[in-house]
């Protein structure tokens, strides 16, 4: 894979399934703490593209629908979308586990792209929706059972590439807990 470059100036893809909360991810990144703007969310338009200045950096941010059609879209015209991208931000609705095969299915054809055309981003992943009382609402979600998922997660990155993975809440603006 080829290097990253690292430049002042990164263009991030975020990317998932629908309604695993990409754009509160963005809003966080950007700054927006003021819970209106978090409540008045509306579905994403495909794509929609932020642009901003941070701690001297310029980005621009790519914030994809998660439904299915987007996403194969997405897949169907990749070399368009990942055209300069330093950065995917991927985001995962912890709390939908029926969809964990399916957001990690997308993961795998993603990666799968970016090794077939030699392109080599980082990867920032986000659990999400990682609640302070998460295994009381959930007790079908076991800690092993999501353990189990951020290996899986783990063993489909390639060697070469920089990844993180933070397990987020939205109750306490973006509370972040870096996992690996």
């Amino acid at each position: 894979m080829s290097i990253i470059n690292k430049s002042k100036e990164r263009k991030i893809l975020v990317l998932g399934l629908e309604k695993s909360g990409k754009t509160t991810i963005i809003l966080n990144f950007i700054g927006k703490f003021i819970l209106s703007d978090y409540i008045s969310l509306e579905e994403t338009h495909n794509p929609n593209i932020i642009k901003l200045e941070k701690d001297g950096s310029k980005f621009t941010i790519w914030d994809f629908n998660g439904k299915e059609i987007y996403r194969n879209e997405f897949l169907k015209n990749f070399n368009d979308y990942i055209t300069n991208t330093k950065e995917i931000f991927y985001v995962i609705d912890i709390q939908d586990m029926k969809s964990y095969d399916l957001t990690f299915n997308f993961l795998q054809q993603i990666i799968e792209k970016l090794e077939k055309f030699a392109i080599n981003v980082e990867f920032t992943f986000f659990l999400h929706k990682y609640d302070h009382n998460f295994f009381k609402r959930f007790p079908d979600i076991s800690n092993e059972r999501i353990e189990r998922f951020i290996e899986r997660i783990k063993n489909v990155i390639p060697p070469d590439v920089f990844y993180e993975i933070f397990k987020t809440t939205i109750y306490t603006v973006l509370d972040k807990t870096h996992v690996y």
